[in-house]
């Protein structure tokens, strides 16, 4: 008499009625044994890194982009630029500062998601200068940035900063740049040069773009 083995019939997601009997299907030992070499090559196959086929047979798909409609895309890009920064610029008018007033715009999508200009911290006096010795205005240790108030307000109210693009009246210092890196700014837009460039240097080599925007 033939060997023969009951396989039930394997589904995705097994539907069990005890009404019906379950399908079974008479097998032989060989007929098992290329079943399971077919299945071990299926394994094999899904679980190894397979490299993407191109088929040249078929041109890949192009747009036809005007100069008219590459023109109007800039100057739309334009004038969103010329907006924030007029915007971190009014910022920059709420700074107590006597030495230099700066403003910061975050903006995400098309939107702005927080604002910020150099001050002393929440509870503090809003006077930014000390009179030195020999009578000129120095700035105290204590004032925070325009840079970092915008981060700092996003990091107190939960505000993702991720993908963001900062938009500051004075390219940022050396000791801001960790900040802006770590916070996922994707890229810094400033309207005036520091002196020290040091801080733009540092925010190009860690891979974030950094535009001057003349208004």
């Amino acid at each position: 008499m033939k060997n023969t083995y009951k396989i039930m019939a394997n589904f995705d997601v097994p539907v069990v009625c005890n009404d019906y009997p379950q399908p079974t299907f008479d097998v032989s030992p060989t007929d098992v044994k290329i079943i399971l070499d077919k299945q071990q090559q299926m394994h094999e196959l899904c679980s190894s890194e397979m490299t993407p086929v191109v088929c040249n047979d078929y041109p890949q798909p192009t747009f036809d982009v005007s100069p008219t409609d590459v023109k109007i895309i800039l100057d739309k890009q334009q004038q969103m630029h010329e907006f924030f920064m007029t915007c971190a610029i009014a910022a920059a008018k709420l700074s107590k500062a006597q030495r230099k007033k700066v403003g910061a715009i975050l903006a995400k999508a098309g939107r702005i998601i927080s604002t910020g200009y150099n001050g002393q911290p929440s509870g503090f006096d809003n006077c930014c200068e000390y009179t030195a010795e020999d009578g000129s205005l120095k700035t105290k240790p204590t004032v925070i940035h325009a840079e970092m108030n915008a981060i700092l307000f996003c990091a107190k109210y939960g505000i993702p900063t991720e993908d963001t693009a900062l938009y500051i009246t004075l390219s940022p210092c050396n000791n801001c740049v960790t900040s802006i890196i770590q916070s996922g700014i994707k890229h810094v837009y400033y309207l005036e040069e520091y002196r020290d460039t040091t801080g733009v240097n540092f925010l190009r080599q860690a891979g974030i773009p950094v535009d001057q925007i003349k208004l």
